[in-house]
This record gives C-alpha cells, structure tokens and sequence, in this order.
C-alpha cells in the first residue's frame, strides 16, 4: 500500500521506505528561513518515521543528505 505522510498519520506499516530525502525537497527549499515551517516540516518527516514498525528505509540523492540527518545522527 502506497501513502503520503500526511494520509498515514495515525496508520501503521510493517515496512516505510521514505524517499527524496534531502535539503531541498525535505525540508523544502527556502524553509531554513521560517523556523516555524521548518519545524512543521520536522514534525513530517518524523510522523513518517514513526509509521515503521519493523523497517524503515530512507533514501537521498547520492552526495545529498537532508539536514534533518545530523540533527537525528549526532546524539
């Protein structure tokens, strides 16, 4: 079953692949302007993590990482 982040707040899925991943995209472009859409756009992007109950899968642009990696990888 296919979802967008938004339509699976709430649901559950064995398995979640996260794709376009990267600054740009997620977080979009021009948000590290307003530190309330970029929160928002935080706020997304971890409902969309938390639907995985067994996998998560998350992909980026080879040499593209999102922003939001560091702020999850470096604690």
């Amino acid at each position: 079953k296919f979802s967008t982040i938004h339509g699976s707040k709430g649901l559950e899925y064995e398995v979640v692949y996260l794709a376009d991943i990267y600054d740009g995209v997620c977080p979009t472009k021009g948000s590290e302007e307003d530190p309330l859409l970029m929160a928002e756009e935080r706020r997304i992007m971890y409902v969309g993590m938390t639907r995985a109950k067994e996998q998560l899968f998350i992909f980026n642009m080879k040499d593209h990482s999102s922003s939001f990696f560091s702020e999850l990888f470096s604690r």
